[in-house]
């Protein structure tokens, strides 16, 4: 498990995966009224990964 943790990281550009706290805190940010002329924009939280 530790092996395929490891590779999986390094894929990532930020090395290491997103913690849960700060995806909650995506979703949050999102339910603001402050974001609410946000539309049809995703809000990747993935360390990177989708950048490269």
């Amino acid at each position: 498990m530790d092996k395929t943790r490891d590779r999986m990281k390094r894929l990532i550009p930020m090395l290491n995966f997103t913690p849960p706290c700060e995806i909650s805190a995506s979703i949050l940010f999102r339910a603001y009224e402050e974001a609410a002329m946000i539309n049809g924009a995703d809000l990747l939280v993935d360390g990177g990964y989708t950048a490269i």
